[in-house]
């Protein structure tokens, strides 16, 4: 019986200790509530309702503002991600269209060119602006897309007029003046004597060429070389390039604005 109630005393005790732990707790919950609720009260009566209604919205809209910001940078970073996606998606479908369709229809202009010009070499010459060819962005540099050549004997000169800074050659600017050049490396050598210069070093004696140009903008220029000066026909050259040009602007403006979506 004794130790019975010795077991009953320690558990009154604990159950004792727990209920005023418990009241203890809630008591300081209740003391914590009371204590932001006095300082309230100190702040209406020490700044007036206004002011502390005006901190509060200020806090608000401050919260707000930090979350709408922090919305809009993930949504413009996903449209981002999905612009770059479909651009990527794009240029493949642009690559894929011009090397399966344009590609082969400019190599039989060029072909045929040669045939009926007698030239030794027939190119293509297309603008764009460093990175790409964008409607309405200025035209800056040129490559040499496209070449074909009469002979096996001739040496290509296809990477050799890449990435060319067309500001700062005079032919550009006579070609975008004058739409067509037509003459020998002493005629070219009065308009831009570096650029006659550096064709000379390619074996070119007389050289022709006429403006590709689309609906909006000029693409570029259509060429011929001869390494003979005398073997050529002018008249007859000025003809085949002027259609192989027609022909070239229809081709390569499709290729430039193609919807591939």
């Amino acid at each position: 019986m004794t130790i019975n109630k010795g077991i009953k005393r320690g558990l009154k005790e604990e159950i004792k200790q727990e209920i005023e732990e418990e009241i203890k707790k809630e008591s300081q919950y209740v003391i914590e509530k009371f204590n932001i609720i006095e300082k309230i009260v100190n702040m209406l009566s020490k700044y007036g309702y206004k002011k502390v209604l005006s901190a509060l919205l200020i806090f608000m809209l401050s919260t707000a503002t930090v979350i709408i910001f922090t919305n809009q940078k993930d949504i413009v970073s996903k449209i981002v991600r999905e612009q770059t996606a479909a651009t990527q998606l794009n240029n493949a479908k642009s690559l894929e269209f011009r090397v399966r369709v344009v590609n082969p229809r400019v190599d039989a202009i060029l072909y045929k060119l040669l045939v009926q010009s007698g030239a030794d070499r027939a190119f293509v010459i297309e603008m764009h602006n460093g990175t790409d060819n964008p409607t309405g962005l200025p035209f800056a540099f040129g490559d040499m897309t496209y070449e074909k050549l009469r002979s096996d004997s001739s040496e290509s000169i296809l990477n050799e007029y890449n990435r060319m800074n067309l500001s700062s050659i005079p032919l550009a600017a006579y070609l975008c003046k004058d739409k067509r050049f037509f003459g020998s490396i002493q005629q070219l050598k009065e308009i831009d004597p570096k650029m006659a210069k550096r064709i000379k070093i390619n074996g070119i004696n007389f050289i022709g060429l006429y403006s590709i140009r689309g609906n909006e903008v000029e693409i570029g220029w259509v060429g011929i070389s001869y390494e003979n000066e005398k073997l050529r026909n002018i008249e007859n050259s000025e003809g085949c390039l002027l259609d192989a040009s027609q022909r070239l602007s229809i081709l390569l403006d499709i290729s430039n604005n193609v919807n591939l979506k």
